[in-house]
């Protein structure tokens, strides 16, 4: 069970970091500066023995002693209320903690490179299961924008509420008018019952949400930071700022052409490309097939914003920026195509693991359905899953999940093979969807939304 809320106390000797549940535990932690430490040891006297053996035994790191305390019974409330009474005069706020470059130690237990949600999940489950000593390295400055059509499934919606943070709250609804093309032309009407999207088509507020739920976590985040040299066999990282860290286990969280995929093989991807710009056009959600020769174009409108975009499996000499103005000109739609923004995404599994202990988590690990482009979730279970045997120390329990994620994955990318047959497409949408539309609907809603 993860936190549902967070509370941060801050003072000039102590920090109350966290209220948390973990594995059906109510716990808190404290970090004590140095007089604060000293005070504690005045008051050794009118503590427990269970709460003293805590402290005595936590490590004390840059920013002080962080202490974990579990709250088993109420025998303990008492002692809680000395530790707070130790400040008689504190204030309570929402504290996000901004590292500085003078706050970054030279060892971490583990370090994820991206603050994507594959990377954000990875920490705050990390947190969850009892590991604190993380360190987040992100190329970017939150917010930040991300090439994605912006949809998110009923299940995505729920693994976002594990955490704590409702996707209502980043104005997510449902567009019920779902239209399915195949060459220019409609060929069904679907009551869209599980997709939702936000208002600016876009997953920036999402992703800008989690990433300051990690940070009043507590988790440690350098923003506008690369790798600028790994060497594996020392476990040591040198960043672009100019820092030095090493590491127990490094997770590469960075997508599929972050510095993290030099170390994987090359394979097929698909590519996505899109624009988000204002329209008087009704609120939709547009799906057109027979655009790209094995994917799918689409034209998202809701409250004055429109998204239009495309995908097909990469071919290098294909002219796609034509493809997709001419998509554009047929929408009928007068903008420019120059402002167009793409992404690769995997198609199939990767090595999950290697030198025992660099993990791969979200399209770094290939964590995409090739059919759907759906990787949302996956991003987010594949962070849930390395954290668990990262605080287990049990990697092999990682590897096996991703082994079967590849046969889900294989046996979708057999139907990404046989969909995009010509004869196949032209049986689909000029018979079945003419004759059998409610069953296509069906199949839609229950099979490739609601099963995402």
């Amino acid at each position: 069970m993860y936190a549902k809320k967070y509370l941060y106390i801050k003072a000039y000797f102590l920090t109350i970091r966290a209220f948390y549940f973990r594995q059906n535990k109510l716990g808190f932690m404290i970090i004590f500066g140095k007089e604060g430490r000293a005070k504690i040891e005045k008051l050794r006297n009118e503590l427990s023995s269970c709460v003293l053996e805590t402290y005595d035994n936590a490590q004390i790191f840059h920013d002080g002693k962080w202490v974990i305390f579990d709250i088993t019974d109420y025998s303990i409330s008492r002692d809680l209320t000395n530790l707070l009474a130790i400040k008689k005069d504190q204030t309570k706020n929402d504290f996000v903690y901004n590292m500085e470059l003078s706050d970054v130690k030279k060892f971490y237990k583990v370090i994820i490179i991206g603050a994507g949600p594959s990377g954000i999940s990875t920490a705050l489950n990390l947190i969850n299961y009892g590991v604190f000593d993380v360190l987040v390295v992100e190329k970017y400055k939150f917010p930040r924008y991300k090439c994605c059509a912006g949809y998110l499934t009923e299940k995505t919606r729920n693994t976002y509420r594990k955490f704590g943070l409702e996707t209502d709250d980043c104005h997510y609804s449902i567009i019920k008018d779902f239209n399915i093309f195949y060459k220019y032309k409609r060929r069904l009407n679907i009551v869209n019952r599980f997709l939702y999207t936000n208002e600016k088509i876009d997953r920036v507020e999402l992703d800008d949400k989690f990433f300051h739920l990690a940070k009043k976590s507590g988790i440690n985040i350098l923003e506008n930071t690369c790798i600028s040299l790994h060497d594996r066999g020392k476990n040591k990282l040198q960043l672009s700022n100019g820092l030095t860290v090493n590491y127990k286990y490094l997770v590469f969280a960075d997508g599929t052409t972050g510095f993290g995929s030099r170390y994987q093989k090359c394979k097929k991807c698909n590519i996505a490309m899109q624009m988000i710009f204002e329209s008087d056009r009704p609120e939709s959600i547009d799906i057109h097939f027979g655009i790209t020769k094995r994917g799918y174009a689409w034209v998202s409108s809701y409250k004055g914003t429109t998204n239009v975009g495309l995908t097909d499996v990469f071919v290098k000499k294909r002219d796609y920026k034509k493809i997709f103005a001419d998509f554009l000109k047929s929408q009928n739609f007068n903008v420019s195509a120059d402002k167009i923004t793409s992404a690769l995404t995997p198609i199939g599994t990767r090595t999950p693991v290697i030198h025992s202990n660099i993990l791969f988590v979200g399209d770094a690990v290939g964590a995409c359905d090739p059919l759907t482009l759906s990787g949302l979730r996956y991003a987010l279970v594949t962070g849930e899953r390395c954290a668990k045997a990262l605080a287990d120390e049990n990697i092999n329990t990682y590897k096996k999940y991703i082994k079967k994620l590849k046969i889900k994955f294989g046996f979708m990318k057999v139907m990404l093979k046989v969909f995009y047959l010509k004869s196949v497409l032209f049986l689909t949408f000029n018979l079945t969807c003419k004759c059998f539309g409610r069953f296509v609907s069906r199949i839609f809603n229950d099979f490739f939304v609601n099963k995402k």
